[in-house]
């Protein structure tokens, strides 16, 4: 058997064990949601949150081209009002929640962001913020982060309330998702592969495309799979071993 054959089955036979799954992060909008489940966020109580981009009467007022998306949710907590929250399900084994943090602005404007954080019904962590006389509008501002957990469907609760006042501009939430595909028989490639000697590049790359298309026509998601052109890549510098 030529050595450039058995070299190719090789990298095969590597390609085939290292891309059974692969993580792809994919972002919730404060406004438009994720573009690909079409799921939004949940705002609670819904009358006491309003799109920060385009309001009027905030006294905070962020630069709307530096927000993600040019959107937020702002809501301010008083002790004596009713706890605000947002919410965010999806399915996947990491959850990363972004808000805007503001500077100082005047002495009866409240600024501090303070925050409990429940995911799946248990409280995981909490955050605060006390801007100084230094302190400019963050954006992109990581409050929260969770890896490891069990792929499946989780719900990420965000929650303000107690005896202090707080302000939560929130912007929007990445979440990490697992995919996997299967190829076909690794057999049924390898003795075609080696028939095929002449034509063996060709081959391969026709039976793993063929994979590629059979999950994009099944899951819209793996459109946006960019390790996808990651694999057409990879295949590409194998072939060229195939000479």
């Amino acid at each position: 058997m030529p050595t450039a054959i058995l070299r190719s089955t090789f990298l095969l036979l590597t390609l085939l064990t290292l891309s059974s799954a692969v993580l792809v992060n994919r972002t919730i909008d404060d406004e438009y949601g994720d573009p690909i489940t079409s799921t939004f966020p949940v705002y609670s109580p819904i009358g006491d949150w309003q799109q920060g981009a385009n309001c009027s009467d905030c006294a905070i007022k962020p630069d709307v081209s530096k927000a993600f998306d040019g959107t937020w949710h702002d809501s301010t907590f008083y002790p004596d009002s009713t706890p605000k929250s947002v919410s965010v399900t999806f399915n996947g084994v990491a959850v990363y929640a972004f808000f805007i943090t503001s500077p100082v602005l005047t002495t009866t404007t409240t600024t501090q962001t303070h925050l409990n954080f429940t995911l799946d019904n248990a409280l995981i962590g909490a955050y605060d913020f006390t801007p100084d006389a230094s302190s400019t509008y963050t954006y992109n501002h990581s409050v929260f982060s969770k890896t490891g957990l069990s792929n499946g469907e989780h719900t990420l609760v965000m929650t303000t309330g107690g005896t202090t006042a707080a302000l939560l501009l929130f912007d929007y939430v990445i979440y990490t998702r697992t995919f996997d595909f299967h190829v076909p028989r690794i057999s049924r490639i390898l003795h075609l592969g080696f028939i095929f000697r002449n034509g063996y590049r060709i081959f391969v790359y026709q039976v793993l495309w063929s994979v590629i298309k059979d999950k994009i026509s099944k899951d819209r998601s793996y459109r946006q799979w960019g390790a996808m052109v990651g694999t057409g890549t990879f295949l590409r510098q194998l072939c060229r071993s195939c000479h």
